[in-house]
């Protein structure tokens, strides 16, 4: 790695501005996240509400109404109405959580955890990826047939481009702005912040070093930032030596510099991970396993209703259960027989007859 450009103190407010102009982009990229997060919550919040809803209309207890009666066909689309509007809630509510996943965003893509990498970064179709698996694995052995049509039609609702390939673009798109090699990562942009920080900390704790620093002092620093933080670019001895010496004379414009590139890298990171989330977004309310999600939920509910009709047309109602002799009824059945036993002691059968078909009544006798 060449030697940095030799920096002036006037240049001091060049490295402020532009820290500020990074700072304000990442503030901005931030708030754009928060947006479209909040947004995917009210969003999903709306449409889980609307399946939920949908969904209780029908209710676990209508199916154990209907399950040991009836055409076993039709209790069976009850269960797979009931249980596809299930599914089509759930998938909405899970892309949808997808938004709001937290991601770590780290210089190199290949270390950030999360991300998507559809057809192993190739960017390759279900079907492409399925004509390519090597004969006598799972895939070349079952996946054909009719479970082929199936399986290539669920991957066509379910491909998505790369956030992968994305993250990189983004990133090397940076890198070429600020003139380093294709597939360089950002770490080989950091590495003067790096360096500078290395060695403040380092002049912090020996105060008798002054500027400006002989050779000596500058290979001894240098030995000691090579042995303790890990550079991604390859420095030579002479490019080091110049980057130390620069920070020993300048220090707060050193220190400057440090920040902007701190601020710059905030900002590209910021960027990938806004256009990550954004993508995500799109994805989870207007993709095709979302628009089939949210047609399976009133299909599924309509179905199933429709069984149950059927079932419950078809079903005989329940024999009357026989009448029973409450507690209550007893005693007053009691109660009128011996008011009969006593108006028989001291008048006439005639005249008790009201009695006895108060009894009969009581008894249920015609």
């Amino acid at each position: 790695m060449t030697a940095p450009p030799a920096v002036t103190p006037s240049e001091s407010n060049s490295f402020e501005a532009q820290r500020l102009a990074a700072d304000a982009s990442t503030a901005r990229f931030e708030t754009t996240i928060d947006q479209i997060r909040k947004r995917s919550d009210a969003w999903g919040k709306g449409a889980l509400a609307v399946g939920t809803a949908v969904v209780s209309a029908l209710g676990i207890g209508k199916i154990d109404d209907l399950w040991p009666q009836g055409n076993g066909w039709a209790v069976l689309a009850v269960v797979a109405g009931f249980a596809l509007s299930i599914v089509g809630v759930i998938t909405v509510g899970m892309r949808l959580s997808k938004v709001g996943n937290p991601i770590v965003m780290k210089t190199d893509p290949d270390a950030i955890l999360g991300l998507s990498r559809t057809g192993n970064n190739t960017g390759r179709t279900a079907g492409e990826r399925l004509a390519a698996a090597p004969a006598g694995t799972w895939r070349a052995r079952w996946i054909t047939g009719p479970v082929r049509v199936i399986w290539l039609w669920f991957g066509r609702l379910r491909d998505t481009p790369s956030e992968y390939a994305n993250v990189a673009a983004i990133y090397e798109r940076f890198a070429k702005l600020n003139g380093l090699k294709d597939g360089d990562d950002l770490l080989r942009f950091a590495d003067p912040a790096f360096v500078i920080e290395a060695t403040l900390v380092h002049l912090d704790e020996n105060p008798t070093i002054t500027a400006p620093v002989d050779d000596g002092t500058a290979a001894g620093i240098r030995a000691h930032i090579t042995a303790n933080v890990a550079l991604a670019g390859t420095w030579t001895p002479e490019a080091l030596d110049a980057l130390i010496t620069y920070t020993a004379t300048h220090r707060e414009l050193a220190r400057d510099r440090a920040a902007m590139i701190r601020a710059e890298l905030r900002q590209v990171m910021t960027n990938a991970l806004a256009a990550v989330v954004s993508r995500r977004m799109v994805y989870a309310t207007t993709g095709k396993m979302t628009r089939l999600a949210l047609v399976l939920i009133p299909a599924g509910i309509f179905a199933a209703l429709l069984a149950a009709n059927y079932l419950e047309a078809e079903t005989p109602p329940p024999p009357t259960p026989p009448a029973t002799v409450t507690e209550a009824r007893a005693e007053l059945i009691v109660q009128a027989a011996e008011d009969y036993r006593a108006c028989l002691g001291t008048h006439a059968a005639d005249q008790c007859r009201p009695l006895l078909e108060t009894l009969d009544a009581l008894r249920g006798l015609p």
